[in-house]
């Protein structure tokens, strides 16, 4: 139900949520499925302050995607969930963004907090961003509950032709893996996620993450080329050191019809010099 008085909105029920630390599953993002993360939830969202837009809410059920439960089936979401977003565009071409997450779970001593900060500063055609996540979970033994990351990113035409260019690096600084928040949406926030496998790397602890991309368009068929790599301090991290690359076209027929394909080819360091590749197909038709 969504109720609107003057610049304020109160929306309740089932729904889907977009914001960094509260998420659904996004297109055209690694979390992309046929079926999206669903939310129970009361949000309330005002624009009163000029340029900015504030939103409270309250989060008591979520249903997962298809592949981890049955389709309309909404659980409990531990015992509950608070958080505030703010975005404010009051300085020209300066976006700035900030939430605050906190999950209370079925036990008391296992809660989780998140705070997020980002802005993101437009230069002519070129757009240069920074974030910061950190996050608390107390389910996980006391020297590795904080997770911390950073990042910065770049993006725009290169001056040759019409390609364009995107730079992410993501670096973590505490003990513990970054708790990215709730929702499968949530695996992209951070800005060197990789298309299909996500944010999962570059959110261990003690990692510092680089990915590239160059962007080709020709006719009606955007196509991006990239790589990353992500090299863990510890050795005794599951994965070690991962080098990723792929390569991901997109053809718009009309505003209707749309045709994206992914290739993304993984190599972790543990186990031995593993390879994984994962290819997706998504056909869209709207009507």
């Amino acid at each position: 139900m969504d109720y609107k008085i003057s610049n304020t909105t109160i929306k309740a029920g089932r729904q889907f949520i977009y914001t960094p630390l509260v998420s659904s599953a996004i297109d055209g993002k690694a979390s992309e499925r046929l079926i999206k993360d669903s939310f129970q939830a009361y949000l309330i969202t005002n624009e009163d302050v000029p340029d900015t837009v504030l939103t409270a809410g309250y989060i008591d059920k979520y249903q997962a995607q298809a592949y981890d439960g049955d389709i309309g089936s909404f659980e409990d979401f531990e015992d509950g969930a608070y958080t505030i977003y703010a975005k404010n565009n009051s300085i020209e071409n300066l976006i700035l963004q900030a939430q605050y997450l906190k999950v209370n779970a079925n036990d008391n001593s296992n809660d989780r907090d998140n705070i997020y900060f980002q802005a993101d500063y437009t230069m002519g055609a070129h757009t240069f961003s920074a974030q910061y996540l950190a996050s608390t979970d107390k389910s996980r033994i006391s020297k590795e509950e904080d997770g911390e990351v950073y990042g910065l990113k770049a993006s725009g035409p290169l001056g040759i032709w019409k390609l364009g260019y995107i730079v992410a690096f993501n670096s973590s600084t505490e003990d513990g893996d970054v708790d990215l928040g709730a929702g499968t949406g949530t695996t992209d926030t951070l800005f060197s996620a990789m298309p299909v496998n996500g944010g999962g790397v570059p959110a261990r602890a003690d990692a510092d993450t680089l990915v590239g991309g160059i962007i080709i368009p020709i006719e009606q068929i955007t196509s991006v080329i990239y790589i990353g790599e992500s090299r863990k301090d510890k050795d005794e991290d599951l994965l070690g050191d991962v080098k990723a690359g792929g390569i991901m076209a997109m053809y718009s027929y009309n505003k209707n019809l749309s045709l994206k394909v992914i290739h993304e080819h993984v190599k972790t360091e543990h186990p031995l010099d593993e390879d994984t590749d994962v290819t997706r197909v998504y056909l869209s038709f709207k009507f």
